[in-house]
């Protein structure tokens, strides 16, 4: 089934905290422990020490919220809370949730005038707005040259958003537009955390999360230029003479292997971004670990992008242990977990796997869409794919049958969707580049009720075949 259960794609940003309250830029009374917040709206709404709100109250306060220090009228009140025609009594209504809620924040907390109520908090005590201030102090950091204390900072920030921020408001449109702005503003901090690790000199961290933010956001210009950046890191310290095409952690993420524009293949330390030793002659334009990462699947693509030749390749000796050609543009590829097969996609939708031992090939049906995102689930039984017309495809490994495909629900045109398995089991996260993520409970029979619970009957042969192709028609719904 599907819940919201966290917000955009882009990089679950934990680690050391920044002890803050150092100097002017942190502020004299700043707090960093991200536990202390009272109202949290990245994500469903909390409020500390309130139990349970009642979903009025929590509606009247989230639209508070999305602008606080500035009144909210009665009328925008009421359009939150019933969109079209509110009752005789919306009045009184709204004045019992504001009561109710000051008995919660204290009486100052939201203010009465003849254009409506106001939420007057604390910047600390509102994650959205703590976000924000954190975000900007980080700006000024790095103006002053505190690049490793930007970073902590941003760490703590980026840690605040537990979802989508005001999803208790999806349908209100000034909620809409708020979590849009802040959505947007995460993504920019999560930019400025790659950038002030780079200028801090943490280079291990930059070459895997530039990658990360890339895949989480493809569209995004600057986070191309970010992962430039980093291979201009490695030339600038006389490593390469030339462009970093492909990289990827190797040997259990003690060796990074890398591609370049000379026509060459090379392992550095992970650490050092020491050359292990002489770069091998190998044209690598996109390359794949395999199984612990002793061996790779390095890509080299034809000079009219329609095909690639592939080579699986010994990390350590450069030894070619088997190859092939693939008539297709690679535009995503996997491994399995046991490393004997890899599994690539093409911009057509059709997917292949490969042997990696015998370089025999598997290929599925096309399902029309450029492929972007490509995950085997843990026990490697399953495939899933994610597009750029948002469908998000369920395989079988083996045999490349099409078990189901979804669509997240999205406002306007199709936008593209990652999507990877869940730890160990066969749900999938789904994280949709308009910025939200969700959940696909891909149990069989669990997917077919809830196709009944969303259509409200049984769904027509039109309907089965183009989201449940692999099983047969059946009525889903009791007594259909």
């Amino acid at each position: 089934m599907w819940i919201s259960v966290v917000t955009s794609a882009g990089i679950a940003a934990v680690g050391t905290r920044y002890r803050a309250g150092i100097d002017r830029v942190d502020g004299a009374s700043a707090r960093c422990d991200s536990e202390r917040v009272g109202i949290r709206v990245l994500g469903p709404l909390t409020v500390d020490g309130s139990g349970d709100l009642g979903r009025r109250d929590r509606v009247v306060l989230a639209s508070l919220a999305t602008n606080p220090g500035h009144p909210v009228s009665a009328d925008q009140l009421f359009d939150a809370l019933w969109s079209e025609l509110p009752p005789a009594s919306a009045s009184k209504i709204v004045q019992g949730c504001v009561v109710r809620l000051r008995k919660v924040l204290g009486r100052g907390a939201i203010q009465t005038s003849p254009h409506g109520y106001t939420l007057r908090l604390p910047t600390e005590d509102v994650d959205s707005l703590r976000f924000e201030d954190q975000v900007g102090r980080v700006r000024e950091l790095l103006t002053l040259g505190e690049a490793d204390r930007a970073a902590y900072l941003l760490t703590d920030a980026l840690a605040l958003w537990r979802g989508a921020a005001f999803v208790d408001l999806e349908s209100w449109e000034p909620a809409v537009a708020a979590g849009t702005r802040l959505s947007e503003l995460r993504l920019e901090a999560e930019e400025l955390r790659i950038d002030a690790l780079r200028r801090a000199g943490r280079y291990r961290e930059v070459l895997s999360e530039a990658q990360v933010l890339v895949r989480a956001a493809s569209l995004r210009e600057y986070r191309w230029v970010l992962l430039a950046r980093t291979g201009k890191l490695i030339r600038d310290r006389d490593l390469l003479d030339d462009d970093v095409l492909a990289l990827a952690y190797v040997n259990g993420d003690r060796d990074l292997l890398m591609g370049t524009t000379l026509g060459q293949t090379i392992v550095v330390d992970a650490e050092t971004l020491r050359p292990r030793g002489e770069p091998f002659d190998i044209a690598t334009h996109k390359l794949v670990p395999i199984g612990d990462g002793s061996t790779a699947m390095v890509q080299e693509e034809s000079a009219d992008v329609t095909s690639l030749h592939w080579r699986v390749i010994d990390v350590s000796t450069g030894e070619v242990l088997s190859e092939g050609d693939l008539a297709m543009r690679p535009t995503a590829s996997v491994s399995s977990p046991d490393g004997s097969t890899v599994a690539v996609a093409g911009d057509t939708g059709d997917l292949t796997t490969i042997d990696v031992s015998t370089g025999d090939e598997r290929r599925s049906t096309s399902l029309g869409a450029k492929v972007l995102w490509l995950d085997y689930s843990d026990d490697g039984e399953l495939l899933v794919s994610g597009a750029d017309d948002g469908g998000v495809s369920l395989w079988d490994a083996t045999t490349l049958d099409l078990l189901g495909t979804v669509y997240p629900p999205h406002l306007g045109d199709p936008v593209p969707a990652a999507a990877q398995f869940i730890g160990d089991s066969h749900d999938v996260a789904i994280a949709s580049y308009d910025g939200k993520v969700y959940q696909w409970d891909t149990d069989v029979d669990r997917a077919m009720d809830f196709a009944c619970q969303m259509a409200g009957r049984d769904l027509t042969k039109k309907e089965w075949d183009e989201f449940l192709p692999a099983q047969p028609y059946r009525s889903v719904c009791p007594g259909g």
